[in-house]
């Protein structure tokens, strides 16, 4: 464990912290950009989206910008079957997307071990530089209920 004395050794070590990561000399994984990105925007704010996985990839502003999902992390859903009750987290990719104007939709359809659970749509509208998230057309399919989304 390592003890900060002053105000000034804190300010030394987070420059120096910024800088190693500013360098490049830390390195993780980080997404590639959107090949076809989805782009909506409007005066104040911009946002590009990834239709390989409905996630924002990145926001833009003025002069400046700030990164979305920038781990490459798929979205998972947990699914529960519910006669012989059981759990499983699966891996989400869109069906399709639709984009009308500011709002783009992701269409999404989950199985479990091969069987039809749950569709939903992930929908995010821009107003603005509001961006609103929401989950719509929700269908759980018999014996089966979508338990989360993340």
């Amino acid at each position: 464990m390592i003890g900060i004395k002053s105000k000034s050794n804190s300010r030394l070590i987070f420059l120096a912290t910024a800088l190693i990561f500013s360098s490049g000399i830390v390195r993780g994984v980080v997404r590639s950009a959107p090949i076809r990105p989805i782009i909506v925007e409007t005066a104040n704010l911009s946002v590009v989206l990834d239709p390989s996985d409905g996630l924002p990839y990145k926001y833009l502003f003025g002069d400046g910008h700030i990164w979305g999902e920038d781990s490459g992390s798929p979205m998972t859903a947990i699914l529960c079957r519910l006669r012989r009750r059981s759990y499983i987290t699966v891996k989400l990719t869109p069906s399709f997307s639709k984009v009308t104007g500011t709002e783009v939709s992701f269409f999404f359809e989950s199985d479990y071990r091969g069987r039809s659970a749950a569709s939903f749509v992930l929908k995010y509208s821009l107003n603005g530089s509001s961006l609103t998230l929401t989950m719509e057309q929700v269908k759980e399919n018999p014996g089966f209920e979508l338990i989360e989304v993340s």
